[in-house]
């Protein structure tokens, strides 16, 4: 009996362990059949991989554990019965349910916000070689707009978050870091410190911040080593080595033959046109006009001269003894001589070349970081050197972090986070005339002027050393007394500052329940910056001149925060109460002295004469109480309230306080019954918000006023008498401007694949700043008052798309974008009928945009004439428009009033479109293939309208100084004779010429661009190969910024600001391409 039962034992223990072929197919959630799903044996090395219609076979025994695995889907274990065939369905993570994500004062789950937020994670950042991760939000999340500019290292992108919250005030965004308000430099953090960014859009989202929060919140968040491994430390070393260019071609100008043939052109019209001349007796008059105007002779070869003979100019080989010559470099058929060989000053001519260069850039970053039962810890160095690629602007940068928390008992918890960095800047003057701007004197000389000075023949003027001489003679038609490049050498602007951000938190747990954290921030910055004028040229020559600024900036931050939490049966209760005091100082003091003894001392006691000293102190402190409770019901239904009580030193006393709130609504119908089932449907989401939210930055960004409501005064002297005048009179009800919002989003998740969410939003800025005016016996054209009102509205969408799911390869594509409209509802009254001019380019009419063009309306090119016509404003000027009247200005009409003109003065102005893009946003890709990962990110705008004035600047005509300025190459289409048809008009020197180039929707151009912002390529090494060296992680790359933008023109940059408006003056964005190394210990 014994013996049998062994055996039939025996006989099971077999049957079990015996292997079999299992085959089955595995699918998601919807039905659809998963391709490359890993199927192991648990705790064995064998295993397989589903096949593209999700089928798979493994050999397993009956008992064995089979273990599916898919990248976004929850991880399965089955166990193999008795049946040979098996069916798996697979479902999608939760983790976006449980993700917690950064809000305003704290954190919360992702599934539970009812506001609108964006969120940009630290694996966006990590390979892209940027300085300053603003330039990394372009593109990234819908109602972003950033600028395209700054190719200076270190320097920042302006972002506005849907759209433009003010008129007069500021409108940039509050930058939070790790919980308190941030005032420093942006580039002072380090891009790899950085765990994730949020952008915070509606008042759901921002209202908590009160006065402060009208514009929107970035909120960053610095790693802390809480997703390190348990117990042990984790060290990361990060390089990155590369070049940066130039980011785009400039604009095709004429070149050196063909220039002096278009000089030549505006004078050969004007003799003919304007004063009668034959052909013959304008060419000569002409070629004359045009040789004296633009007095350098760049070419050789030329023997054949015009002589003076008979009150006429004309060509000869053998002019009469003693006669009037100069050379022949036009012909009388306008042109260029035959005889020419070439030019004489060859790749002398080339400016940009010797200006702008191949910059190197080299960054290095090392972190420690750990998470054990009691601390968590990161600490970092880091260190980037960037060369700009204009010679002479270079950028380094020192940066460490220590971020610590440690679990004191269990109850309370204490950290700090600490960061210090130093940088070091040289930038060029960029000032706003083309006189001292490297770019606008760059894009603005005649390709015929050399960088150095030349001897008859060509050869260089040399110096007693033997080294070659710069030109900056005086008697240049283009900015005489102006170089650039020599410039470049004695002139200098360096920068030195020191930044310290810390940030402190004590955290007492009372109950599981209640919890008490106290905050405390202190951020330092300092910085000196010396700029030098030398005294050998440009605008200090003869003097020389040294400017030193010094400036320290403080901010203090408190905020007390009490947050009680619980979950009950189906409910979630989350109340937060806090308290916060802010206080910002800053103090800066400039001075200049003049007559430089030794050349490059940069120290006062080199200099003879002071010439301006000033110093500024300004103090801000405000004040807030705060709460907010989020509720939630049975994962269906959510609600937030948050109510904040701001006092801001801005204000009088008696209007200093400010009441700020919001409310939101979350329904997740996925959650309902009717759509519980649906099984392609993974989540929808519908969420609306309403609130209001202020702004107290009560005057523009970059010249902030701190006391407002005070009068305020200056300081004069009358024969060397004190006095004190009136600057500024106070209007003691001045209040913050305030922000009413609304929105209402859909999020949704359909088929395991796509995910995204559509959000109409509407954002009205009432009690908007103006100046009201007063009588001119007062001495003050104006006091401040809350007047106007704007808004801001339109729809924005985020979309993510996984095109493929295997474990060994994913595919995903993204896209957001963002409708925007924006329109002035209310001005004062003393300016509603013909509202109130903005610049050169716009005015603010009530109905309107801020930013809709209005301009000079250009009617075209007169065949007949080759002048520029525009449509009258018979309205205004009825006088100039009647043909029966004695200043008649139009063009010639029979019987009634004149439509068009030649004079620009009397031209009528309309609105002629908005700058702003119909659509803006961005797209990009991502794919992981094995251990190859692959990026792109696109930033585009489609339509909308700019004012090329780089453009027009390049389009018209050139006497005295202007002679010598370079000419578009459109130029060469210019009017030549009557029945041409063109939309250049004829080049002239007389008087309505004047006209061609002065502002009108002449140049207008579309907006419409698209930017390669990012790609990046890279390859991880296989853990079991580098695992043998103790590393855990290597990864390579190639990463590129600013790769390549398209747009209307070449050489217009069409995203370069907000208002659309282009200059000849700013340092334009760099392209850079870098190696990247990251390895793990």
């Amino acid at each position: 009996m014994i013996c049998f039962v062994m055996l039939f034992f025996a006989t099971l223990q077999y049957s079990f362990s015996q292997e079999r072929v299992i085959t089955g197919v595995v699918k998601d959630q919807s039905g659809v059949e998963l391709p490359g799903v890993t199927v192991m044996i648990k705790g064995e090395q064998k295993g397989t991989s589903t096949d593209f219609d999700g089928s798979f076979k493994v050999r397993a025994s009956q008992g064995t554990i089979l273990v599916f695995s898919y990248i976004g889907m929850k991880t399965k274990e089955v166990k193999v019965g008795s049946s040979t065939t098996i069916k798996v369905v697979l479902e999608d993570e939760v983790q976006a349910i449980d993700e917690v994500v950064v809000v305003a004062y704290g954190t919360a789950k992702k599934e539970s916000l009812v506001g609108a937020q964006s969120m940009i994670s630290s694996k966006q950042l990590e390979t892209r070689p940027i300085t300053n991760l603003t330039s990394a939000l372009s593109g990234a999340a819908s109602g972003l707009q950033v600028t395209l500019s700054g190719g200076q290292p270190g320097t920042s992108s302006e972002i506005r978050i849907r759209g433009f919250g003010s008129i007069n005030a500021g409108s940039d965004p509050i930058y939070v870091v790790d919980g308190s308000i941030y005032n420093g430099k942006i580039s002072d953090i380090a891009t790899q410190d950085i765990e994730n960014i949020s952008v915070l859009k509606d008042a759901a989202s921002t209202s908590l911040y009160g006065s402060s929060a009208g514009n929107g919140v970035v909120l960053i968040t610095t790693k802390s080593g809480l997703k390190s491994k348990k117990g042990k430390p984790t060290l990361t070393y990060n390089n990155s080595i590369g070049f940066s260019r130039r980011g785009q071609e400039d604009y095709d100008k004429v070149d050196a033959m063909d220039f002096y043939p278009l000089r030549w052109q505006q004078w050969f019209n004007d003799y003919k046109y304007n004063r009668g001349m034959t052909d013959d007796q304008a060419a000569g008059a002409a070629s004359k006009d045009v040789y004296d105007a633009l007095i350098y002779q760049p070419y050789a070869g030329i023997k054949s001269v015009y002589a003076y003979s008979g009150g006429t100019w004309s060509l000869t080989d053998n002019p009469a003894a003693g006669a009037e010559t100069f050379p022949a470099i036009v012909m009388p058929d306008g042109k260029l001589n035959p005889e020419i060989t070439g030019l004489l000053w060859g790749d002398d001519l080339d400016w940009e070349k010797h200006l702008f260069r191949t910059g190197i850039r080299n960054e290095h970053n090392v972190s420690i970081s750990q998470n054990t039962d009691k601390t968590k810890s990161y600490f970092s160095v880091g260190y980037i050197k960037e060369q700009g690629y204009r010679i002479r602007t270079d950028y380094e940068r020192f940066s460490g972090r220590a971020n610590l928390s440690y679990d004191v008992n269990n109850w309370l918890t204490v950290g700090t986070n600490i960061s210090y960095s130093k940088t070091k800047d040289e930038a060029p003057r960029t000032t706003t005339t083309s006189v001292s701007n490297t770019f606008g004197f760059i894009r603005g000389i005649a390709p015929i002027y050399p960088i150095h000075a030349h001897n008859l023949d060509g050869t260089y003027v040399l110096d007693e050393e033997g080294n070659r001489v710069y030109d900056y003679a005086k008697v240049r038609p283009y900015n005489g007394n102006y170089n650039p490049i020599y410039e470049a050498q004695l002139d200098a602007k360096i920068s030195d500052d020191d930044g310290l951000v810390t940030r402190n938190f004590a955290e007492f747990r009372f109950l599981p329940e209640l919890k008490l954290k106290l905050n405390y921030s202190y951020d330092m910055l300092r910085y000196t910056t010396k700029q030098r004028y030398n005294k050998v040229l440009g605008a200090q020559s003869g003097n020389g001149l040294l400017e030193i600024l010094n400036l320290k900036r403080q901010t203090t931050n408190f905020n007390q925060l009490l947050e009680y939490n619980k979950e009950f049966n189906n409910h979630s209760l989350n109340v937060l109460l806090g308290h916060e005091s802010y206080r910002y100082y800053t103090y800066n003091s400039s001075a200049q002295k003049k007559k430089e003894s030794f050349l490059g001392v940069d120290e006062f006691s080199n200099y003879g004469e002071v010439n301006r000293t000033s110093s500024v102190t300004d103090e801000y402190t405000k004040e807030g109480y705060f709460g907010r409770i989020n509720y939630g019901f049975d994962r269906k239904y959510d609600a937030s309230f948050s109510f904040r009580r701001d006092g801001s030193s801005r204000f009088h006393n008696d209007y200093r306080w400010g009441n700020f709130w919001s409310l939101g609504l979350g329904w997740h119908l996925k959650n309902e019954k009717f759509l519980h089932d649906v099984s392609w449907l993974n989540s929808l989401k519908l969420r609306a918000s309403y609130g209001e939210t202020g702004n107290d930055a009560t005057t523009r960004d970059e010249n902030p006023s701190y006391y407002p409501y005070q009068t305020t005064y200056s300081y004069v002297y009358n024969n060397d008498l004190p006095g004190l005048r009136v600057a500024n009179y106070a209007d003691y009800r001045l209040l913050w401007e305030k922000q009413v919002s609304y929105d209402l989003g859909l999020e949704f998740g359909f088929f395991s694949r796509l995910r995204g969410t559509v959000e109409l939003f509407n954002k009205e800025s009432k009690d908007l700043i103006f100046e009201f005016p007063l009588p001119t016996s007062t001495g003050v054209p104006g006091v401040d008052r809350n007047i106007g009102k704007v808004r801001n509205y339109g729809v924005e969408f985020e979309l993510n798309y996984d095109v493929l799911k295997r474990a060994n390869f994913r595919w995903s594509l993204t896209a957001n974008g963002t409708i925007l409209k924006n329109k002035v509802v209310t001005l004062p009254e003393h300016n509603r009928e013909k509202g109130i001019n903005h610049g050169s380019y716009f005015n603010y009419r009530e109905g309107r945009s801020m930013y809709e063009f209005f301009i000079v309306d250009w009617i075209g090119v007169n065949p007949n004439t080759g002048l520029a016509m525009y449509r009258l404003d018979n309205e205004t000027y009825p006088q100039y428009a009647d043909p029966t009247n004695k200043d008649f200005k139009g063009v010639e009409k029979d019987g009634e009033l004149a439509s068009y003109t030649y004079d620009y003065e009397v031209a009528k102005k309309h609105f002629a479109g908005t700058s702003i893009p119909d659509l803006y946003g961005g797209f990009g890709t991502t794919i992981e293939w094995n251990n190859f990962d692959f990026g792109a990110q696109f930033t585009y705008q489609l339509g909308g309208l700019a004012y090329d004035a780089a453009y027009a600047s390049s389009m018209g005509r050139g006497i005295g100084q202007s002679a010598g300025r370079a000419m578009h190459v459109d130029m060469l289409n210019a009017w030549k004779k009557p029945g041409d048809i063109t939309d250049v008009p004829r080049l002239d020197v007389g008087t309505l010429s004047r006209f061609d180039a002065s502002i009108s929707d002449r140049f207008l151009i579309s907006r419409t661009a698209l930017m390669l912002k990012n790609v990046s390529l890279g390859y991880t090494l296989p853990k079991d190969v580098v695992s043998k060296y103790g590393i855990e992680n290597l990864r390579v790359g190639i990463s590129g910024e600013n790769l390549f933008l398209w747009s209307k023109r070449k050489g217009f940059n069409p995203m370069s600001n907000f208002s659309g408006t282009t200059s000849n003056f700013g340092y334009d964005y760099a392209k850079v391409v870098t190696c990247n190394l990251t390895v793990s210990f």
